[in-house]
């Protein structure tokens, strides 16, 4: 492109400065005087092209970025605006086009590349983003997105020392990529690495700082080490007064709640934890097995201590899949560094509080499918997985049945509350009575949790759309997770 002379670049700068403040029209009217001052300066076209992709004219952008070809057609950058502008127009095969030729003009740049894995990715052609983004490292090995979508990539396919590598190649960057779900210190916590989380260099968001705070907790609640994650559950709250987006920590925050809660309850009732203990129970899941952690149980008349190994957002449909996941990924992690022998009990439920999950949403999707059948089905699978695992190390399983939902039905859609019934029972009477005929021990919150008639009336016992699955509320932290009581009660049924 030709090189604009100094009243050129000084009339884009002040256009530049009206876009970034918002003035959107007193910018496009500084365009329409530079485009008669300077007829043959493609960077006015260019830009104030781009100012009507900002401004939804996608129409508009088109015409003034073909003039902006016409007047210098080997800029790669004229390239990417008109394919933004033409997916704006709802034309991808143009636009996949136009990238491709930004690539070719401009090889080097590795930020072009990612465009086009981008691309790949909303067709849903992940190999050949992966490949695109492994292109773009090959020509610039510095280009951050192409990391990070690499990194993200891996993480969806279960691949986590890949993932590893890639995400701390973009946090590490200047300025760092962004990771915003905290997909790095996921993958170095469930490698064994989580001591590696306190090293990384700094990130760009205070909601990506506080989930990473917080899996730093989960670390230090597991390992024993109570004061020090009591320090860290306060730097975390200090860190999310200040999250903007409380939305991207909405899966965290139930975490530091949960830690909180189990730390009080460990105060109040040390002299449980104090009995000694001759092997470990580690408890593989997600926030329901933190509840286990450091409790002596009783198991086959030998005091055994529970330890917990977090997996997150972990159900025993992501543990069932035929394909590749993060959960699953994660839980051969720890199997793996477990010796021979060891107990491991599986906590994989099918619900959490977002109970439109898994298999509900499978069900509503498909609602000719039998409930009952599919309820099996997954259990089966579910069982055949921990058999599969567990016998290729040499290890012990056991499952968790999840607790009764101590969620109230007013927060269930009533159209739905006769299929979370359904699952919800199903699954859990299901697991514990198909983990028996396997001769597999089942440790069942589900029965430990739920009232009975003796117990007292229900909850809108009367209510034809009441679900019958009301939970003993003394034993729970919130309206999923359970005290380590739970686990007592549940150890004493079986």
């Amino acid at each position: 492109m030709e090189r604009a002379d100094t009243s050129l670049e000084f009339e884009l700068q002040a256009a530049n400065r009206l876009e970034t403040a918002g003035r959107l029209g007193e910018a496009a009217a500084l365009y329409e005087q530079l485009q008669q001052r300077f007829p043959d300066a493609a960077e006015v076209y260019r830009r104030y092209g781009r100012l009507k992709i900002q401004d939804g004219d996608s129409a508009g952008a088109l015409t003034l970025l073909d003039k902006a070809r016409s007047l210098a057609p080997e800029t790669p950058e004229i390239s990417i605006d008109l394919a933004e502008a033409l997916m704006a127009a709802g034309e991808r095969q143009g636009a996949e086009t136009e990238v491709e030729r930004a690539i070719d003009l401009a090889p080097e740049n590795g930020d072009y590349r990612v465009k086009r894995a981008l691309l790949y990715l909303e067709r849903g052609e992940r190999d050949a983003a992966i490949a695109c983004c492994s292109a773009a490292l090959e020509h610039a090995p510095q280009t951050k997105g192409a990391q990070q979508i690499l990194g993200t990539l891996h993480w969806q396919g279960g691949e986590l020392e890949a993932a590893a590598a890639a995400l701390q190649a973009a946090r590490q960057a200047e300025p760092p990529a962004a990771d915003p779900n905290g997909l790095l210190a996921l993958a170095l916590f469930a490698l064994g690495r989580p001591r590696e989380i306190a090293g990384l260099t700094r990130c760009l968001s205070d909601s990506q700082l506080y989930i990473e705070i917080v899996v730093q907790a989960i670390y230090t609640w597991e390992a024993g080490r109570f004061e020090y994650c009591r320090q860290i559950l306060e730097r975390a709250n200090a860190v999310h007064a200040h999250v903007a987006d409380a939305n991207r920590t909405l899966v965290f925050r139930p975490l530091h709640r949960i830690l909180a809660a189990l730390l009080d309850f460990g105060i109040t009732n040390s002299k449980l934890y104090e009995q000694e203990a001759t092997a470990p129970i580690v408890v593989v899941g997600d926030n329901q097995a933190l509840s286990a952690a450091h409790l002596p149980v009783l198991l086959d008349g030998e005091v055994h201590r529970m330890r917990s190994a977090f997996v997150n957002v972990g159900k025993a449909w992501h543990l069932a899949k035929p394909e590749n996941n993060p959960t699953r990924a994660a839980v051969v992690a720890v199997l793996d560094r477990l010796p021979a022998g060891t107990k491991v009990a599986f906590s994989f439920g099918e619900l959490d509080c977002r109970y439109r999950d898994s298999l509900i949403s499978h069900l509503k999707a498909h609602p000719t499918l039998d409930r009952a059948a599919s309820v099996a089905a997954l259990v089966a699978a579910y069982l055949d997985r921990v058999q599969e695992l567990t016998a290729a190390r040499g290890l012990a399983p056991l499952v968790v049945v999840p607790p009764a939902p101590n969620v109230k039905l007013r927060k269930i859609a009533s159209t739905d509350r006769g299929l979370f019934a359904d699952v919800t029972r199903g699954f859990c009477e299901g697991l514990r009575s198909a983990a028996k005929a396997r001769g597999i021990p089942a440790i069942d919150l589900y029965g430990a949790t739920l009232k009975t008639p003796r117990d007292g009336p229900q909850e809108d016992a009367a209510s034809p759309e009441a679900t019958g699955l009301e939970a003993k509320d003394e034993l729970f932290i919130d309206g999923n997770h359970v005290l380590p009581s739970a686990y007592l009660a549940a150890f004493e049924r079986l």
